[in-house]
């Protein structure tokens, strides 16, 4: 079970046209059934929400009517002061609450006081709201309930926040309703469904309960920590992109850097190749050179030791005869076959080395061709990537090509080499450190240039997005100036609509105010009835609720006063008619009786014995006046109704009035007479007891202050006493005392009855054409009513004009906020706009987005282009190292061919002074004997050497150093020629000495033969 209050009772006591009523709830729920205008919704306004909220303007469902709890208490009351009270009781398992509001209103003043209260106490079971008084039921004042409550649970009318706080903080804990009290006002509301679409959310998000401060600083707490958070957030990700960034910038340059540095070391490992295959190269000459050395050393001691032979053999000659002579001659001639022989040996050694000489030159021209080019290569490489450079905007200059520095580095060098000249060739290694250096500069700036480019076009991209940002507000802009032109047009068909609808509502309205102004003329109850507001065009936009509610509220009082005419004449005409059927009935009776009833009270019982005005009868000294007098006294004083019995004369309630007692002196029994005809069936005794009781009864006024002489005095001026009750009746005819009295009396009773008849018929008849007049005249009220003219229309109107300006107003916002926005995205544009030309300013780098795609083409485009300068620059240096070692193999050849030509000429020389010996010893010979013809055969045998008889000729160093003298002379005018045009000349020159082989030989043979003749 939960533990909340639930509504049990409630109650309503002297408030509109209730008396005292107490409703039941069952499970908090109360079903009111009957017809419409019964009261149900009266009585609900009566107690909810009225007595949670306290609020008396808003009583009525619709809040448009004032005076409620005054036109509850006094319309329809006689009461110049009435009291009542409205009470709710709720229910939490056994604990009970009753809180309520009391009113009470004064008739004189028209003026309305209310008060409240709260308590534990039931009304009607422990608490009486009413209690009884000596003159009724009156309902407690507010000083009344206080001395029951205490002050402490009653609170004036002023003292409504404090019924209000201490109500809810028993029922609800003190929250604050006022949302939920507001809308429950609002769905209640007769009119809500006129804007439900467009109000009801807002007016259930105002019903929202509204979060407490301590909610609210729980909320923002995390929300403020969170904007912290974010903060934080935002900067780690601004260092997480400065590191990423500062990684990707160093990565690349660790990757280049390790690039460059395995590049050194293929590099290196390349030279290293090529330094082992040159070392095992040069291994592999200088063995054959020493080999070639060794078989030459040996030559050289072979004929060395042959000279030395000859040496001796000439000597023996010189010392012997014919026959030394003889001998002499022939180891001569194998001297001089020998030392042939070896001349050549020598030359073909020679022809060998100058072989050597011309591949070594061919060489060297090659790699000198190949190192122009690499060089060519390289400056193609270098100028692409310069133009490359230039096209990424690096601050980086490109690399200067390495300088070949060669020896001699002219030709005037060359000549001045000497005879045979020395081929330019490369002096050192290539220096190119500085140009990698720079290469690898390049690459990492182009690193910085991409990683900036990226940089700027991510702010180029975010300049686009301002832009397409400020196109949107723009056209946001523009949207928002349509919309709102378009709302000011539906706003001004809107008013045109709702000043037609006015119009058209307030000539309906005056119309309908002047038929209800000639209604309420045509009724003269309605006389103080005041006329409606006139209208003024101008105020029914504004105001149509209220003139509509005063019309309608104007018309309701008037079919209020007919309905209430209506009820009082006939309530009147049913008394009236009612009097009309009682004094037919009247007429009836009194004819068809022949005496009248005798007199008695209302409050007296039906009659059981004949009373004194049926016993008596008036005795005939008596005049009218006197029979009157004394008939009124005896009726007066209950004596002329009472009954003869045993006793005496009692009354209907069986009291004893006046019993048989001692006569008096003058009695009534002198005045009147016993009716013998009436009590003839009772004569004896009987009369004898009316007489000794008329007897008894006092005619003398001096008794009528002495209780002790008589218990019954009647006088004849209408005085009496019985007993110690006193007083004068006096009637103007005798009616019940006497038959002839009677009858009169019965007769007048009869043509009394009878004008009362014709008068209760006319007055009937009047109030009915009355009551037929009202029931016509609440037919054209309610004719009127039916025909007040509706507001439906305007309040549509009204309604499609408050949207159309509502819809201008956000339409007015939306142009506020797209101007703010576009303004906004303006200013974002040119910040960014700014930004970027700064940067690019500050980076030398275009803004425009095709520059700068070629500038991060340039940048992609720089390392494959350093890397292929790299190439060039390895092929480069491999070409110089190449040069070198031709350079250093030309060298050497050339070196072994002058080694071999000097042993050449040593060969030569020795052959030739052998041969001259040898022509010396033949000439001697052939003048001593006669064979001079052998002589000259041998001779010119031994002339010709088998050097000089070498296949192809073989030219003497001589020769040879003359034709390189003659192609150097012709080449000097031309000294401006080629580098590799020198080498080629070089080339011819030193394989000159095959050109001319019999130039020297011939000529020291003739002088040998010169010499011999």
């Amino acid at each position: 079970m939960d533990d909340r209050w639930r509504l049990n009772r409630a109650g309503i006591i002297n408030v509109f046209q209730y008396g005292i009523e107490t409703l039941h709830f069952r499970g908090g729920r109360l079903l009111l059934r009957g017809v419409n205008g019964s009261g149900k919704s009266t009585a609900m306004n009566m107690l909810l929400p009225f007595l949670l909220d306290a609020d008396v303007r808003r009583i009525d469902a619709a809040g448009e009517q004032s005076g409620v709890l005054r036109s509850w208490m006094l319309s329809g009351r006689d009461q110049p002061q009435p009291t009542g009270y409205l009470w709710l009781e709720v229910a939490n398992g056994d604990d009970h609450l009753a809180f309520g509001c009391g009113i009470k209103a004064s008739r004189t003043s028209d003026t309305v006081n209310h008060w409240w209260f709260v308590t534990e106490r039931r009304p009607g079971i422990d608490l009486d709201l009413v209690p009884s008084t000596g003159g009724g039921r009156t309902p407690l004042s507010m000083e009344q309930l206080k001395g029951e409550l205490g002050p402490g649970s009653v609170w004036p009318k002023e003292q409504r926040p404090a019924y209000r706080a201490a109500l809810h903080g028993r029922l609800y804990g003190g929250a604050n309703l006022d949302q939920h009290l507001r809308l429950l006002h609002i769905v209640r509301n007769p009119r809500v469904g006129d804007r439900v679409d467009v109000d009801l959310p807002n007016h259930l998000q105002d019903a929202l309960p509204q979060l407490s401060n301590a909610a609210i600083d729980d909320a923002a707490t995390p929300l403020e920590q969170l904007e912290e958070h974010r903060a934080n957030v935002a900067q780690l990700a601004s260092t997480v992109r400065t590191l990423d960034a500062l990684v990707s910038t160093y990565r690349q340059h660790a990757r280049w850097e390790l690039r460059s540095r395995a590049d050194d070391a293929n590099r290196l490992v390349a030279a290293h190749r090529q330094a082992e295959s040159a070392a095992r190269k040069a291994v592999a000459d200088n063995d054959a050179a020493l080999t070639e050395a060794e078989a030459i050393a040996a030559a050289i001691d072979t004929w060395s030791a042959a000279t030395e032979t000859l040496d001796r053999e000439i000597a023996a000659l010189k010392q012997g005869g014919a026959y030394q002579s003889h001998i002499q001659l022939d180891d001569k001639r194998k001297l001089v076959a020998q030392l042939d022989t070896a001349a050549a040996a020598a030359t073909s050694d020679v022809a060998n080395a100058v072989g050597r000489v011309e591949r070594a030159v061919t060489d060297l021209g090659g790699a000198e061709k190949a190192t122009h080019q690499a060089e060519r290569q390289t400056d193609v490489g270098l100028t692409q990537l310069l133009a490359v450079v230039g096209r990424a905007r690096l601050a980086v200059s490109a690399p200067a090509r390495p300088i070949v520095d060669i020896e001699p580095s002219d030709a005037s060098a060359t000549l001045a080499a000497g005879e045979s000249g020395t081929p330019p060739a490369p002096a050192r290694q290539l220096d190119d450190l500085d140009a990698r250096a720079s290469l690898r500069a390049l690459r990492a700036a182009a690193q910085v240039r991409s990683d900036e480019v990226a940089e700027t076009d991510g702010l180029l991209a975010s300049v686009d997005a301002a832009a397409n940002e400020l196109a949107q507000a723009e056209r946001r802009t523009v949207d928002a100036e349509r919309r709102r032109v378009a709302a000011n047009e539906r706003r001004d068909a809107a008013r045109g609509e709702t000043r037609h609808e006015a119009d058209a509502w307030s000539a309906s309205a005056g119309s309908w105010d002047r038929e209800l102004a000639d209604h309420i003329a045509d009724a003269a109850h309605l006389s103080g009835e005041p006329s409606p507001t006139p209208i003024e065009v101008g105020r029914v936009a504004t105001e149509h609720a209220a003139l509509l509610a005063e019309r309608r509220e104007r018309i309701d009082a008037v079919r209020h006063a007919h309905a209430q005419l209506d009820a009082t004449l006939s309530a009147r005409l049913r008394g009236e008619l009612a009097r009309v059927g009682e004094a037919d009935e009247l007429v009836a009776e009194l004819a068809a009786r022949t005496l009248p009833d005798p007199p008695s009270a209302p409050w007296q019982e039906a009659r059981s014995d004949p009373s004194l005005a049926e016993l008596i009868d008036f005795s005939h000294e008596l005049d009218d006046r006197q029979q009157a007098a004394l008939e009124g006294a005896l009726e007066a004083s209950g004596l002329l109704a009472a009954e003869l019995t045993d006793q005496g004369l009692v009354s209907r309630d069986g009291q004893l009035v006046v019993a048989a007692g001692a006569p008096v002196s003058r009695s009534l029994d002198s005045l009147v007479t016993v009716d013998d005809a009436r009590d003839r069936e009772r004569a004896g005794p009987l009369s004898a007891a009316i007489r000794a009781i008329l007897g008894a009864i006092s005619i003398d006024a001096a008794d009528l202050l002495d209780d002790t002489t008589a218990s019954a005095v009647v006088t004849l001026d209408g005085r009496f006493r019985v007993g110690p009750l006193r007083g004068r009746h006096v009637k103007g005819l005798a009616e019940h005392i006497g038959i002839t009295a009677r009858r009169a009396a019965l007769e007048r009773r009869r043509v009394e009855a009878a004008q009362a008849l014709a008068a209760a018929q006319a007055v009937a008849e009047r109030t009915r054409i009355d009551l037929d007049a009202v029931a016509a005249m609440s037919a054209a009220a309610h004719s009127l009513h039916v025909r007040l003219p509706p507001t439906d229309g305007l309040v549509a109107a009204i309604t499609r004009l408050d949207i159309a300006e509502e819809s201008v107003a956000r339409a007015e916002a939306g142009v506020s906020e797209a101007i703010e926005a576009r303004d906004a995205a303006e200013r974002t544009h040119a910040q960014r706009f700014e930004l970027v030309r700064r940067r690019c300013a500050e980076l030398d780098l275009p803004h425009d987005r095709a520059a700068l795609r070629s500038v991060a083409e340039a940048c992609r485009d720089l390392p494959p282009r350093a890397d292929h300068v790299g190439l060039a620059l390895d092929a480069l240096a491999n070409e110089v190292r190449s040069w070198m070692a031709a350079a250093r193999r030309w060298r050497e050849a050339e070196s072994a061919r002058a080694h071999e030509d000097a042993r050449r000429q040593r060969a030569l020389s020795d052959f030739a002074a052998a041969q001259a010996e040898l022509a010396t010893l033949e000439d001697r010979l052939r003048r001593r004997c006669s064979g001079g013809a052998v002589g000259d055969r041998r001779r010119g045998d031994v002339a010709q050497p088998r050097a000089a008889r070498a296949p192809g000729g073989t030219q003497t160093p001589r020769a040879g150093a003359a034709t390189h003298r003659g192609v150097q002379g012709r080449r000097r005018p031309g000294a401006h020629r080629t580098r590799s045009e020198r080498g080629h000349v070089r080339r011819r020159a030193v394989a000159a000495p095959g050109g001319g082989s019999r130039a020297g030989p011939p000529r020291r043979r003739s002088r040998a033969r010169r010499t011999l003749r």
